[in-house]
C-alpha cells in the first residue's frame, strides 16, 4: 500500500476524541477484549482483525427519516389490504378491477418506499486478515445489514483519512481499489479518532511494517539513552 501510516502513539492532545484523553498511548485506548466506544463509532476486536461501526448517536435526524419512510411505506402497503378487506366484507362482493389495480400499485409503492427507508444510514466495517477481505455494510436502525460489499485485500491500492472540508464536517477512513474510480469509505468521524483507526488498520493489514517502526522507536530510545 502506498505511504506509510502516521505516528500516532501518543494522541494528538488538541483532538476531540471523545473517550480519547491526552498522552493515551495507542494500546490503551482500545479494550483488548470487547467493545470500545468513541465518540464516532465503536471498536470490537476479532479474531484476525476488528469491527468498527458508527455511533447512532451521531444520526439522529437519519433516524427520524428511516421511521417517517417505513411508517410511510407500512401504511401504504398495508392500508389497500384493509380497504379491500373493508369492502368485500361490507359489500360481499369484490371491487372492480380498476380497484384492485390502484390498490397494487399503491401496496407496491409502499414497498419500495420502506426498502429505501431502511436501506441503513451508518457504516460498519470489517477487517479480516484469516479472510483476506475488508467488509463494507450499511445498517439501519434496527441493526440490520442491507448493503454489504466485500473488497480482497490483494485488491487494495491504499488506505487514507480524508479530512473534513468546507463541505463536509467529518473525517472520513477510505480505501483506494483496484477496479475501481471512486474511493471506498469505510467508517467516518472525528479526524483524530479516524486516524487512530486509519493506523490500527494498517498495524493489521501489515503487521511487519508496525514491527519495523518499532524496531526504530526502539532503537531511538536506546541512543537517547546512552548520550552522557
Amino acid at each position: 500500500m502506498r505511504g506509510q501510516c502516521p505516528n500516532l502513539d501518543m494522541i494528538n492532545p488538541e483532538s476531540r476524541c471523545g473517550d480519547v484523553k491526552r498522552g493515551s498511548a495507542v494500546n490503551k485506548v482500545f479494550k483488548s477484549q470487547g467493545e470500545t466506544q468513541l465518540s464516532s463509532y465503536s471498536f470490537s476486536p476479532i479474531k484476525g482483525g476488528f469491527i468498527a461501526k458508527e455511533r447512532l448517536e451521531r444520526f439522529r435526524a437519519e433516524a427520524i427519516t428511516e421511521i417517517a419512510l417505513r411508517s410511510v411505506g407500512i401504511i401504504l402497503t398495508v392500508g389497500p389490504v384493509f380497504f379491500l378487506v373493508a369492502i368485500v366484507t361490507m359489500a360481499g362482493v369484490l371491487p372492480e378491477a380498476s380497484v384492485l389495480i390502484a390498490s397494487a400499485m399503491c401496496s407496491a409503492v409502499g414497498l419500495l418506499i420502506y426498502a429505501y427507508g431502511s436501506r441503513g444510514f451508518r457504516r460498519q466495517m470489517s477487517l479480516d486478515t484469516n479472510k483476506g477481505q475488508v467488509s463494507v455494510t450499511k445498517i439501519n436502525l434496527n441493526g440490520t445489514t442491507r448493503i454489504d460489499y466485500r473488497i480482497d485485500n490483494k485488491d487494495i491500492q491504499s488506505v487514507y483519512v480524508q479530512r473534513p472540508g468546507i463541505d463536509r464536517d467529518s473525517a472520513k477512513l477510505c480505501l483506494r481499489v483496484k477496479g475501481r474510480n471512486w474511493p471506498v469509505i469505510l467508517i467516518s468521524g472525528g479526524l483524530h479518532e479516524v486516524r487512530l483507526l486509519h493506523r490500527v488498520f494498517c498495524d493489521t493489514i501489515a503487521p511487519q511494517q508496525k514491527a519495523q517502526r518499532q524496531g526504530r522507536t526502539q532503537k531511538d530510545t536506546h541512543s537517547r539513552g546512552a548520550v552522557v
